[in-house]
């Protein structure tokens, strides 16, 4: 999928984890992930690409059913579609401390767009 392609909401969506990147709040890859929301007191706002593996997925079901993390699928865009528009490395999944302003927006954002883009 190109950028003229994507969804006016995962256009803006990408702009926002590229900022959050570039503020240092992002978290990129599984491993780092896991590493931060172990003991995490916060909750987490996960971001995962449309073919995220089912490992993967599952590997972080057990965070979201204890209410330490909320999780979003990109539905039609791959882990490269977000690496290219985003800015950002290829990885399963993308996340950042809800608390944090970008993170809300980022949830506002996508809980809005859903209903838009299924």
């Amino acid at each position: 999928m190109t950028g003229q392609e994507l969804p006016k909401v995962y256009k803006e969506a990408l702009s926002l984890l590229g900022l959050a990147r570039r503020a240092g709040i992002l978290v990129i890859g599984q491993d780092r992930m896991r590493c931060a929301l172990r003991g995490r007191t916060s909750p987490f706002l996960l971001v995962f690409p449309g073919n995220v593996s089912k490992n993967v997925k599952c590997l972080f079901s057990g965070y979201e059913e204890r209410g330490i993390c909320k999780t979003y699928v990109l539905k039609g865009l791959d882990i490269m579609d977000i690496a290219a528009v985003g800015g950002l490395p290829p990885a399963q999944v993308l996340g950042l401390p809800r608390e944090h302003g970008l993170a809300r927006r980022l949830e506002s954002l996508l809980d809005e767009g859903v209903d838009a883009i299924e």
